[in-house]
């Protein structure tokens, strides 16, 4: 698979692959710098709907033409990325690569006496993949 490395910051590559039954698979792949895959990075293309990264930290841009667009990659705990990507009209991965944002925080001490709440706040991002995938 080739790779063209656009720029030094964010490691921006492309690799071409080969169509599945004349699909178009085009894919953005968020990584951190150790190349490991950043689960539930949001991506927004073009001001539209979010999604959130995969396990595999992939995002399905669809099938389409030749097109530039904007685009903007965050999670917490690392630094935003906004750019423009070039997204052929051929299968393609496109890789961000997000550096690590590190803060040293003061010493909180919390005390409170434990509540039992109606909605759980665990399982928000299953949720959103399960919304995101139409189940």
């Amino acid at each position: 698979m080739p790779r063209l490395k656009l720029s030094a910051l964010t490691a921006i590559a492309l690799s071409f692959a080969g169509t599945v039954a004349g699909a178009q698979a085009r894919k953005l792949k968020v990584i951190g710098p150790d190349s490991t895959p950043i689960m539930y990075a949001y991506v927004a293309v073009e001001g539209g709907d979010g999604k959130i990264s995969d396990e595999n930290g992939e995002v399905n841009l669809g099938v389409g033409k030749k097109q530039t667009l904007k685009v903007r990659v965050q999670r917490i705990g690392y630094q935003p990325w906004f750019g423009k990507i070039d997204l052929p009209d051929t299968a393609v991965t496109l890789l961000v690569q997000l550096p690590r944002l590190g803060q040293t925080l003061s010493t909180i001490k919390v005390q409170a006496p434990p509540e039992t709440r109606a909605l759980q706040l665990t399982g928000f991002y299953d949720r959103w993949m399960m919304r995101q995938k139409g189940t």
